[in-house]
């Protein structure tokens, strides 16, 4: 707990944070699984069950990863989870949570059912094939099209320089992955197709998004063991394919400055978007706070809701305004709407 004066009081057991057992804590991440208002925390384990502790309201927290079906994969195994992701991927306004692990284990896609529970819908997805033999670290949801529907890239490399000598299935380098949303709750490998870095076997582990030239196409760096890192430019915003995207900075005066813990919503005519200002996440890794949505072939929004830490809700009504897509927004809590 930061006290205000320079000085910090460890809280963890007056939190409940140590309650969970012994843990291999890889990926860490701040998400409000429930929509009550209070961030919760997800952990990675590795090869022990993963953490989900619910936030009480009161500054302490439950763990509640086995009663809300996160702490194992579907088949009841704890697996040895790296990296961790939260994102809408299926558009139905939750956040839903994304887990790399081991290689002969399959990536975990945690669907949010808004009861407060989770399905395992890897299979589902077409994610389970393309994961089976990778060992996955840092994870990032993104429109890499900015066609209003989220991407999903995953850095692979294995822990062990002799795993091919082990098991001559698996290799020590191996192909990041950037699978495609089809719009229909299921994912297809673009890998092959995404650019010269995908074909380059590497040992991939932090992952860090953010749109670095300002050009309104979120792009991706990724640190690499033995290398220099790979900043991967998102060259989809050409002059045939280009889709318009809407960038919004939140600057909390109640709430923390970042704004972490608020939730978004961008109305358009033809859908709405939501997506939660997070920390943590990845693995080992910080992405740019600046929440981005792309709106497709949309030429303007119709208005951006926030409902801020504090409990505040804000409306900025775009309706009678000049066109605000292709730019920043800046949205200060309590400024008028």
């Amino acid at each position: 707990r930061n006290n205000g004066d320079g000085t910090f009081t460890d809280v963890t057991a007056r939190a409940g944070l140590h309650k969970g057992g012994s843990g291999k804590g890889l990926g860490t991440l701040f998400t409000d699984y429930n929509s009550d208002g209070y961030p919760d925390i997800f952990v990675a384990n590795d090869a022990v069950p993963d953490f989900l502790y619910r936030n009480n309201g009161d500054a302490t927290f439950t763990d509640v990863a086995i009663a809300t079906g996160v702490a194992y994969n579907s088949e009841g195994r704890a697996t040895a989870s790296m990296g961790i992701a939260t994102g809408d991927y299926d558009s139905d306004g939750l956040p839903d949570l994304f887990v790399t692990n081991f290689s002969l284990e399959i990536n975990s896609l945690f669907h949010n059912n808004s009861d407060g529970f989770y399905t395992m819908t890897t299979f589902e997805t077409g994610l389970a094939d393309p994961s089976f033999s990778q060992l996955g670290f840092g994870t990032q949801f993104l429109d890499a099209d900015n066609d209003g529907t989220l991407e999903l890239f995953v850095a692979n490399g294995h822990v062990w320089d002799n795993v091919s000598k082990i098991t001559p299935s698996l290799s020590y380098k191996q192909r990041c992955q950037l699978f495609g949303n089809i719009g229909t709750g299921q994912y297809r490998d673009l890998s092959e197709t995404a650019g010269a870095f995908f074909k380059r076997p590497v040992v991939a582990r932090g992952v860090a998004i953010g749109d670095y030239n300002n050009d309104g196409a979120v792009d991706i760096l990724v640190t690499c063991c033995g290398e220099a890192p790979a900043l991967l430019r998102n060259d989809s915003q050409t002059a045939h394919r280009k889709h318009n995207w809407v960038k919004i900075r939140l600057v909390g005066t109640e709430s923390n400055r970042d704004g972490i813990g608020a939730k978004v919503w961008v109305q358009t005519n033809k859908r709405t978007q939501f997506k939660e200002a997070t920390c943590g996440g990845s693995y080992a890794s910080s992405s740019d706070p600046t929440l981005h949505f792309g709106i497709g072939t949309q030429e303007m929004i119709q208005s951006i809701r926030v409902k801020w830490q504090s409990g505040r809700s804000q409306t900025v009504d775009f309706s009678n305004t000049e066109n605000p897509v292709n730019q920043v927004i800046r949205i200060i809590e309590n400024a008028l709407d």
